[in-house]
């Protein structure tokens, strides 16, 4: 028979729930997926072990909890950069900063970037998350640009296109930097790429 996984109501439930997901945060991207195990969540939450498997069916199930967290950083940093740029900031500008936000949100979670990426190709139900929330980030991105009045026709080639060019500047960035490669220029090269990208309408 299937263990019965329990949902928390009560305030205690809950924060003990995520106090689970955090340290698991932690660990994974400190150490990766593989090298991490259930006992050492557990014990970095401050809980027994028992406690553990009460809210997550495995340890999957908690990566996926904490893909979820990775993924609600970079949204709710993004979209509160967005809300305080002025809306008659120049485009160019405005993508530059995502982009520079974007490098820095890789550059303190570099491992657990790394596990996330790795499983999406190797676990289906890892890649099945990672595409909801993909798609999550891309409804944000269009709802701050419709926002400035900046209607995007093809959003979804058009928006893949922009995520897959930045995600490729932020790994070059931040895990493989050439003594030729100039951050600087890139971000203002890939800046106006994508302004170019986003304003052409046919």
């Amino acid at each position: 028979m299937e263990r019965e996984i329990r949902v928390p109501r009560q305030k205690r439930s809950i924060e003990k729930k995520n106090n689970i997901i955090d340290a698991a945060y932690r660990i994974f991207n400190e150490k990766g997926y593989n090298n991490t195990n259930t006992v050492e969540i557990a014990k970095e939450a401050g809980i027994s072990t028992g406690s553990v498997y009460a809210y997550f069916k495995d340890k999957k199930d908690i990566f996926i909890e904490a893909l979820k967290k990775y993924s609600n950083n970079i949204m709710g940093t993004m979209v509160s950069e967005f809300e305080e740029i002025p809306i008659d900031e120049d485009l160019s500008n405005v993508i530059k900063i995502i982009i520079n936000i974007l490098i820095e949100n890789h550059n303190t979670s570099k491992n657990l970037h790394d596990e996330i990426m790795s499983l999406s190709y190797l676990d289906e139900d890892v890649k099945k998350h990672f595409k909801i929330l993909q798609n999550e980030i891309m409804n944000k991105v269009l709802n701050q640009l419709e926002k400035r009045n900046i209607k995007v026709n093809n959003e979804k080639e058009k928006m893949f296109l922009i995520i897959s060019t930045i995600d490729a500047l932020c790994h070059e960035c931040v895990y493989n930097p050439h003594i030729y490669f100039d951050k600087d220029i890139a971000i203002d090269e890939c800046a106006y790429m994508i302004k170019c990208l986003l304003m052409i309408n046919h």
